[in-house]
């Protein structure tokens, strides 16, 4: 009996030696870049948009999207800084950028009246589970524009991490 108690401490200590070798999850190499979808926020209804991490906690971003109406509507972010607070699985995220929005039929380069600029803040909730793969997002996105302004505008994203 002694002899066995021994060994199983000896088990306990080791494993718990070879875990303090182990690289916590925020330690591995973060993922630098991100593809994804989002409905409502900057994109107005829907978009597509990518993300590049520039720094430990910044990134920036640019994105496509549009809203269904007569013809089409389209909407270029051209660009936002994000600023990433928090470790682990759950985060916060704040940044402020902006787009262009016009009217266009399908052939987009002979038929675009340009609308106008507009600006969007945000602030947000991000849950990814690794640092690499799946993410969501909930943000809350005020945007302004020269038609007027939406304080109580919105999104939810979903998108992968790589």
């Amino acid at each position: 009996n002694g002899d066995t108690m021994i060994g199983r401490c000896a088990s306990v200590i080791v494993v718990g030696l070879l875990g303090l070798g182990a690289v916590p999850l925020e330690a591995q190499d973060p993922a630098r870049n991100r593809l994804y979808g989002e409905f409502l926020g900057p994109g107005i209804v829907y978009s597509l948009n990518y993300e590049r991490q520039l720094t430990d906690p910044v990134s920036f971003r640019v994105g496509v999207g549009g809203w269904p109406q007569s013809g089409v509507q389209y909407v270029l972010g051209f660009g936002m800084g994000i600023v990433r607070l928090g470790r682990g699985d759950h985060g916060a995220l704040i940044g402020l950028g902006g787009g262009v929005a016009w009217f266009a039929d399908v052939d987009l380069l002979e038929q675009a009246d340009v609308l106008g600029g507009y600006a969007v803040g945000m602030v947000a909730y991000q849950y990814q589970p690794n640092p690499k793969g799946f993410f969501l997002r909930l943000s809350y996105t005020p945007l302004a524009s020269t038609g007027g302004i939406a304080p109580l505008w919105g999104g939810l994203t979903l998108g992968w991490a790589f």
